[in-house]
């Protein structure tokens, strides 16, 4: 099964996917009230250990996992060395190896998705967590793909994301906790277009890639614009993910 590996953007990560301090530190605190304090937590995807490390500095055995090299590489030289480089569907830990388990923004990249929420309820002894971006408005960034579409190019991750699985399973938990506004300039997206930092994008025909953003930048540059979005906890509690694993069976 073809896996999305994320380094060749690994230094940019942050940059372009951090949430600002505050809204941040409220998410953290959402998970926090969820799990006792000191439960051991499994990161799934856990890339550059934006949740990792700073769960694991709030008193939380954490372990992440990741199949890129080049992340798992930043999170240590962050100072997080609780990592195992492995596939989400094979999860090298014996039942039950975890009170709790963090995945945001995996399962949409993930054809078998199912399988690997069979292996998270495996490890699993409490809940699964997600973070979740809502939209309030649309994201300027979504003109490219819009633009992908008018040319016919309309190809969509393979996997269903946390809130495709909150549609298929309703959460115990949904607790909305920050609203983020903030300005960006549009030749600062577009650049970030052109670099290809976003997965999406990844198998994009480089041909097809260029028109789009020549006809961005044409109509774009020089403009602002506002990005608004709602930050949501969401919860499974253990059994819940039952039904899944059955279906991946």
């Amino acid at each position: 099964m073809k896996r999305v590996s994320f380094d060749t953007i690994a230094d940019e990560y942050d940059e372009t996917r951090e949430l600002p301090e505050d809204a941040m530190n409220k998410v953290l605190d959402a998970l926090c009230e969820e799990m006792p304090q000191g439960s051991s937590t499994l990161d799934i995807g856990s890339g550059t250990a934006r949740f990792a490390l700073r769960l694991s500095r709030r008193g939380f055995s954490v372990v992440g996992i990741d199949i890129s090299e080049e992340m798992l590489g930043i999170s240590g030289r962050k100072g997080f060395d609780r990592l195992v480089r492995a596939d989400s569907s094979f999860l090298p830990f014996r039942d039950a190896a975890f009170d709790f388990a963090l995945v945001v923004h995996v399962l949409h990249l993930l054809e078998d998705w199912v399988v690997t929420v069979a292996e998270i309820r495996r490890v699993l002894r409490d809940s699964l967590m997600s973070v979740v971006i809502e939209n309030e408005a649309k994201w300027f960034g979504e003109s490219y793909h819009d633009l992908l579409r008018e040319h016919g190019y309309d190809k969509d991750h393979p996997g269903i994301g946390e809130k495709g699985l909150a549609e298929r399973v309703k959460p115990r938990l949904v607790k909305g906790v920050a609203s983020v506004t903030h300005h960006q300039t549009a030749d600062r997206v577009m650049d970030r277009l052109d670099e290809r930092c976003f997965s999406s994008q990844w198998e994009v025909p480089e041909e097809l890639h260029r028109a789009v953003i020549t006809e961005m930048r044409e109509k774009y540059s020089g403009e602002e614009f506002e990005n608004c979005y709602d930050v949501l906890v969401y919860v499974w509690d253990v059994g819940q993910l039952d039904e899944l694993v059955t279906e991946a069976r």
